[in-house]
């Protein structure tokens, strides 16, 4: 390396805004040839290297920990890291040397900078190499992701797990939020068994977070015993919070506070941090807000108490309503608390057949909702109300998701397509074919005007007498329909995932999966055979990552094949078809037989030129035969 070209590099790891647009391009194998150029590479590069600290996969907490030289540079480092992804056996680790570093700091009567322990604070567990290096805490730390769960490695490999006491651990974390007043971005999981010291401390240490932004609490195991818990804790949240989500359940939902008081009282260890403090204001910064699941059903006059703390929620997540006549109150709730909603997602609205939750979304001022996930697993009792919905806020869709049983019309997804412009994700899936499909002479009829979309899934019928029909006016109708609609895929250049089932009618109008798919879309054209073919009309999608549903079409007499023209093309035109998200041509057909299926040269050529391509031939019904040359 010259001189020049070396001073260059220097000045350029010294200037600390280009170095942030660079390192999030590194990989820590990067980072770590670069602390061994030299002193000033070492010196620039090394607080990037600590900046994220990840021991929770794996098995990086034990090798963490029963490495001396590790140690030893993270405690010298600490201050460099800004996340932390932790699990319980190094949470505890961190803690209890962070004690022991301070024990050490009074003894020696180096107070000025010691935090001071309290009286409330368990016992920990003593760990081999904790006395011998000193650890303070990470001051720069602003993010933190805590898992509270043990692996059955570490159960089995540290002996302090046998003393280990899963509701001192959670005072152990309150502790480590106390002492990190740098904290924006937290994530607690698999939490179990919090007592009220517990639920007291975290939320006086959240009040002290005066820059937190993120807050997630998640388990499958924890349960509040009454709603005016959440309460409590939302009452106390600090004003600068943006997102909220709470993922745990609640048994009932007693809102007298009389009767659920959560206050210390002079026989609680903490008495002495005095009483729990509610913010004063709403919270003026929250856009984002997930309620836990509550056993009974959310009342309007709860969703109401805090929702009305929340004047520029943009997202909401619909919780199970008390019943089938709240869906109303609570729409009106949002659009008088909570005029900027955009984002609605529905993913526990089992109850009522979700007749509230279309009341709810059908109060809501259209059209300004941009994004709609419907989880939620539910016979529909009122078909097609969602049109309603849909149709309302067309203009104005991003994101429309169903999963599970819900009814839309041909002529909404018609319109959806035709008329949503910022549209980007489209997945309408139903467990039943005639739920959600529209017709394949509707959906060609008018240009698409949805480009930005990248995740395409639609069902589309065709009858079933112009699917067997011979009749050369009619084969040619039908193939200018499917050349329609493999124009209107081939002009959605950012298209990443594409996922179509073919649905037919059949001759009483009984829709049922489609058994002859999409013939030629994905097909090549030869002129020479007279083979119908609209596949080249998808050679602009070069961002397609997935390609799945009953392509192929199967017919009688005339089964549709990939050959090697099919694979070329790919090969050629879809460059970023990689591993597990790959192209499947999977034909769904009715009758299962068992074909030996034999693998042609071209097939072995693509996995050549695609290497970590996966390519699905056949899925659940083995119908399919790959014709080689």
């Amino acid at each position: 390396m010259s001189p020049s070209t070396y001073s260059a590099c220097v000045r350029f790891f010294k200037t600390t805004e280009l170095v942030d647009l660079l390192v999030p391009n590194l990989r820590s194998h990067d980072l770590v040839q670069l602390l061994q150029v030299n002193h000033q590479f070492h010196d620039a590069t090394l607080p990037f290297f600590w900046r994220i600290l990840n021991v929770r996969s794996g098995c990086r907490p034990n090798q963490l920990l029963d490495s001396q030289s590790a140690l030893q540079s993270l405690g010298e480092n600490a201050h460099f890291v800004h996340y932390l992804k932790t699990r319980p056996v190094f949470t505890a680790f961190y803690v209890a040397s962070v004690m022991t570093t301070q024990r050490k700091l009074i003894a020696e009567a180096f107070g000025v900078n010691n935090l001071e322990i309290p009286n409330w604070l368990p016992p920990m567990a003593t760990f081999q190499n904790q006395d011998h290096f000193p650890f303070t805490p990470m001051t720069s730390l602003h993010r933190l992701s805590c898992s509270m769960k043990w692996r059955d490695d570490e159960l089995n490999q540290h002996e302090h797990k046998r003393d280990f006491d899963a509701r001192a651990h959670l005072i152990h974390v309150c502790w480590m939020i106390m002492f990190t007043p740098s904290l924006t971005h937290i994530t607690l999981e698999d939490l179990s068994a919090p007592s009220p010291l517990f639920f007291r401390l975290l939320i006086r240490g959240l009040y002290r977070l005066m820059s937190l932004r993120n807050l997630e609490i998640r388990s499958d195991e924890l349960e509040f015993s009454v709603l005016s818990t959440v309460r409590t804790l939302f009452d106390c949240l600090p004003l600068s919070l943006y997102s909220l989500g709470l993922a745990f359940n609640i048994e009932d939902d007693l809102l007298d506070d009389e009767s659920c008081n959560f206050q210390a009282t002079p026989s609680d260890q903490d008495w002495e941090e005095g009483p729990l403090v509610k913010r004063d204001g709403p919270l003026t910064n929250l856009v984002r807000l997930k309620l836990p699941v509550l056993s009974t059903g959310y009342r309007a006059v709860a969703i109401n108490s805090i929702l009305e703390q929340c004047p520029k929620l943009q997202t909401f997540s619909i919780p199970t309503l008390s019943s089938q006549y709240t869906g109303q109150s609570v729409g009106s709730i949002i659009q008088e608390h909570c005029p900027s909603i955009r984002w609605v997602l529905i993913r526990d609205a089992q109850r009522y057949q979700g007749i509230c939750v279309l009341d709810l979304l059908e109060a809501i001022p259209h059209p300004q909702l941009e994004l709609l996930i419907k989880d939620a697993d539910y016979v529909e009792q009122q078909p097609f109300r969602m049109d309603t919905v849909l149709q309302n806020h067309i203009p104005t869709w991003r994101l429309v998701k169903f999963a599970g049983f819900c009814k839309v019309s041909g002529t909404t997804i018609k319109a959806m397509l035709a008329g949503c412009p910022a549209l980007e994700e489209l997945d309408l899936r139903s467990k039943v074919p005639g739920d959600a499909y529209v017709m394949l002479d509707e959906i060609v009829v008018t240009d698409w005007v949805c480009h930005k979309l990248r995740f395409l899934r639609v069902a589309v019928g065709l009858n079933i007498e112009d699917q067997v029909s011979e009749n050369a006016e009619e084969v040619q109708r039908r193939e200018d329909y499917f050349r329609d609609l493999a124009r209107q895929i081939g002009n959605l250049h950012r298209l990443r995932v594409l996922i179509l089932a073919a649905v037919t009618v059949d001759s009483f109008g009984k829709p049922i999966l489609g058994e002859f798919g999409f013939s030629g879309i994905f097909t090549l054209e030869d002129t020479a055979s007279g083979r119908h073919g609209h596949l080249s009309f998808l050679s602009e999608l070069r961002n397609l990552k997935d390609v799945r549903g009953n392509l192929i079409r199967r017919a009688l007499n005339q089964p549709k094949v990939l050959e090697r023209a099919e694979v070329e093309f790919i090969a050629e035109h879809w460059p970023m078809m990689k591993k597990n998200q790959g192209c499947e041509f999977v034909p769904r057909v009715l009758k299962e037989t068992t074909i030996e299926m034999t693998f042609p040269v071209f097939l072995e050529w693509l996995d050549w030129q695609r290497p970590l391509m996966k390519l699905t031939l056949a899925a659940g019904y083995l119908q399919y035969v790959v014709e080689g040359e």
